[in-house]
């Protein structure tokens, strides 16, 4: 196959061709190349195949300056792409063109309409870097090894998330364990370690076992589907997908998440001297051991606690967030409050001595901490407990 471009410029457009001479697309197929994640069905072209996302990028962004693609091709001889650019300020809007400075010669300089979803943004742009008024956004890792596909799934998703991208299975999953993000998307195909393996690994391990996860993969077969929900996929979406449904999908994982949250929140906040949390979660469970254990330590910190469970300090507080809404040290000071009212519960009607084994010990403190909590002081509740 040979590739050849050519351009004509006249006062008000420039024309650019490329022109190959390969197998050409069929006639009932030209109508639909220029469709997202379209591609023709030819398996000899399979070895180096791509997204189908291309040439719809390529048309959005001409349209977009207002120009034109058009293609024509013969099976057997090959195709030719025809660009059309305007190029004369007169076509644009004032607004819309960028004025040469004094100092600069430059004759005409017109620029595309502003969008918001230009398709030419840097990737990497997205991926590393953050602003800070995105930092209360959910956090989103996509895990792509095209570049193509892994920039407009970002480019989608970014008004809403937080972005970061990995460009196989062993880089997200050393990301995922770096950021614990609330949610991962990843392709199935990828070299190093392919998404299948970085799901199961990323839902056997304590760190990022609670990271809901949306598989994508080309193969829509019911035995792929199974393989990848059986190793504790949340969900599966099959390529081509829809933009829309990708981005339900999304919002209805983190809106499950943020209501097991909710509903957490607001059974540890309740009067009632449990603490509500989820009885099977393995990590809850040996987070409470180890806060049972140090209960009565007014020293106890957080930094023993990541030491305790193996994780960094910043690993403990996304997991905890993630699941319970609180930081640890929010939910091991209510834990003491919870076990605090247990005891009076239970008949001991010595604050001071209820405050030391909770580990308090400044019974104002105590007091205040326990009057947010349950809106009454100790003596009060302990009354309630005796009628």
């Amino acid at each position: 196959q040979f590739l050849e471009t050519s351009s004509n410029i006249n006062s008000d457009s420039v024309e650019i061709k490329v022109s190959d001479t390969g197998k050409g697309i069929p006639e009932e197929m030209l109508d639909k190349i220029f469709d997202r994640f379209y591609q023709v069905n030819d398996q000899d072209s399979r070895e180096a195949e791509g997204t189908g996302l291309g040439l719809a990028l390529t048309k959005e962004l001409v349209e977009l300056y207002r120009g034109s693609i058009t293609v024509d091709s013969n099976p057997g001889k090959g195709s030719i792409f025809s660009v059309n650019l305007p190029v004369s300020v007169e076509q644009f809007r004032e607004e819309e063109v960028v004025k040469p400075s004094a100092d600069v010669e430059i004759r005409r300089e017109p620029v595309a309409p502003v969008h918001k979803d230009e398709d030419d943004e840097d990737t990497e742009s997205i991926s590393s870097q953050i602003p800070e008024t995105a930092k209360d956004k959910p956090v989103i890792l996509i895990v792509e090894d095209n570049d193509d596909l892994r920039n407009y799934i970002s480019r989608i998703l970014e008004s809403s998330y937080h972005i970061i991208s990995a460009e196989n299975g062993k880089m997200g999953l050393e990301k995922a364990h770096e950021n614990i993000p609330d949610l991962v998307i990843s392709d199935v195909m990828m070299p190093e370690m392919d998404g299948m393996e970085m799901c199961r690994l990323l839902k056997t391990d304590e760190r990022t076992d609670h990271i809901p996860v949306i598989i994508l993969t080309a193969r829509a077969d019911r035995g792929s589907k199974l393989e990848g929900l059986e190793i504790g996929a949340d969900d599966y979406l099959v390529k081509p997908f829809d933009t829309e449904e990708l981005k339900v999908r999304v919002k209805n994982l983190l809106e499950q998440r943020r209501k097991l949250r909710e509903r957490f929140r607001l059974d540890f906040l309740s009067i009632a001297t449990d603490m509500g949390l989820p009885p099977k979660d393995l990590f809850i469970k040996r987070l409470l051991d180890i806060f049972n254990q140090h209960i009565s330590d007014p020293e106890y910190k957080m930094n023993q606690l990541s030491g305790e469970l193996n994780l960094s300090l910043s690993q403990v507080q996304k997991k905890v967030m993630a699941i319970t809404g609180h930081t640890p040290s929010e939910l091991f000071r209510n834990h003491r409050l919870k076990k605090a009212a247990t005891f009076f519960s239970n008949g001991h009607d010595q604050v001071a001595q209820v405050m030391h084994l909770v580990g308090f010990n400044n019974q104002s403190y105590f007091s205040k901490c326990f009057g947010e909590l349950f809106n009454m002081t100790p003596s009060q509740f302990i009354a309630a407990t005796k009628k």
